[in-house]
């Protein structure tokens, strides 16, 4: 099943999250987590976004 769309405006904060599936572990270790921030800091390059805070769990990422 579809999610509905977003509502987007100006100056709003988004949560943001991704779960394993089956809650199986997306992190494998240290470096993945590394390979991970790299793509999370080109991404804010990329689409001039702030992220205010952000949480990395072996089976899951959470982010503000």
């Amino acid at each position: 099943m579809v999610r509905p769309l977003r509502i987007e405006y100006p100056g709003a904060w988004y949560h943001v999250a991704c779960r394993g599936n089956r809650r199986a572990r997306i992190f494998g270790d240290d470096k993945d987590r590394l390979r991970f921030l790299k793509a999370l800091r080109d991404s804010v390059e990329a689409f001039n976004v702030e992220v205010h805070c952000y949480a990395l769990l072996d089976n899951m990422y959470t982010s503000y």
